[in-house]
């Protein structure tokens, strides 16, 4: 696999082959790479570590195309589209090239309206990142994992889990 690090967190991870990515154009050079023959022999699999700092790159991309400070000051809302469509187009041909495409989010607390069997309101774990990437992302996959960690109090080591179903605790599907 090749990490394209949007943050730094692989320097604990022993052997793996990333590239850091500061801006939005880094990740399109490394598009450009993923192209020529060569990459397919040398990687299968493109991990984007994390698709919300990665979109935030590909907001600011697209604000200094346009000349603005904001995407907000683009008219109509023609600038969140912009950013759906650049940050589309380029998930989108990582696997039209025949590569697999893990993308990495953090997650974040939602609540929700339901409660559990004592009366407690529920407390819902997603991906984190705006609704217009998760969108992108949601159209895309196939599947969405959460991996939790939960205490095990009878051998008092910490567990980790891997959901691929929804509950109403956790996003996944």
């Amino acid at each position: 696999a090749l990490f394209m690090n949007f943050e730094q967190g692989t320097n604990a991870l022993a052997g793996i082959k990333s590239q850091p990515i500061l801006r939005w154009t880094d990740a399109k050079k490394v598009l450009t790479q993923l192209r020529k023959p060569q990459a397919k022999e040398i990687f299968d699999t493109i991990v984007v570590d994390t698709a919300s700092i990665a979109w935030q790159l590909c907001e600011k991309y697209i604000c200094q195309r346009e000349n603005v400070d904001s995407i907000r000051e683009i008219p109509w809302g023609q600038g969140w589209g912009m950013v759906k469509k650049e940050f589309s187009e380029a998930l989108r041909e990582i696997t039209m090239l025949g590569f697999g495409v893990i993308l990495i989010c953090h997650d974040k607390e939602k609540s929700t309206d339901m409660h559990d069997e004592d009366g407690n309101p529920i407390t819902m774990v997603e991906p984190d990142g705006p609704r217009q990437m998760r969108e992108v992302i949601d159209a895309l996959v196939d599947i969405i994992g959460y991996i939790g960690v939960e205490f095990d109090p009878v051998t008092k080591e910490s567990v980790r889990y891997l959901y691929t179903r929804q509950t109403p605790y956790v996003f996944a599907g």
